[in-house]
């Protein structure tokens, strides 16, 4: 799990990477995302579940595939793994996001038959 974490963290411009439970515990964190790996968990847990809800209940719009948001110390990525986990990606602001995304899909499929 944890060498194929390594594999986005190899990416130029990414941060980290991570697999969290969506009860907000961490399963595996790689890089540096510069906060408190508890914290970002729990919070993450918390965005993605809200953001499923709204867009896949609430809207109608089905379950989001991958979330970007941009903030002013960089870009996160979230998307599903399984019912039970998902993928945390942190990156400079400058990073290669077609790379990001096809190398986040590829992992995510990896990491589905093992989790």
């Amino acid at each position: 799990m944890e060498e194929t974490l390594r594999r986005l963290t190899k990416i130029s411009g990414v941060l980290g990477a991570g697999i969290i439970e969506r009860d907000g515990l961490p399963v595996s964190l790689e890089g540096d995302f510069g906060v408190n790996g508890d914290l970002l968990a729990a919070t993450c847990a918390d965005i993605l579940a809200n953001a499923e809800n709204g867009f896949g209940e609430k809207l109608g719009q089905g379950i989001p595939e991958l979330m970007e948001f941009d903030t002013e110390s960089g870009k996160w990525f979230m998307t599903g793994i399984n019912p039970d986990a998902f993928l945390v990606i942190k990156s400079e602001v400058k990073v290669n996001l077609g790379l990001l995304r096809i190398e986040a899909k590829n992992i995510k499929t990896a990491l589905s038959a093992i989790l």
